[in-house]
């Protein structure tokens, strides 16, 4: 399994990292895979990383931001 699969396996779900990965990651490939995803810390769900912003040191999906913007 790839790094972009890892990360096309999470994105739009909720689910645990441990849940998708079947084998052990490097370093350099878990900070790959970080670059490519990440938890929103509202919702829990992955999304891309390029969809996500940081609020007060925890990162959120779009979503969640302008739901608080409200």
């Amino acid at each position: 399994m790839t790094i972009q699969e890892l990360a096309d396996s999470l994105s739009g779900t909720c689910q645990n990292i441990n849940d998708v990965i079947e084998r052990e990651l490097t370093t350099e490939e878990c900070m790959e895979l970080d670059n490519l995803v990440s938890l929103c810390s509202v919702c829990g769900w992955w999304y891309e990383s390029c969809e996500m912003t940081e609020r007060d040191g925890e990162f959120e999906c779009g979503d969640c931001g302008e739901s608080e913007d409200v």
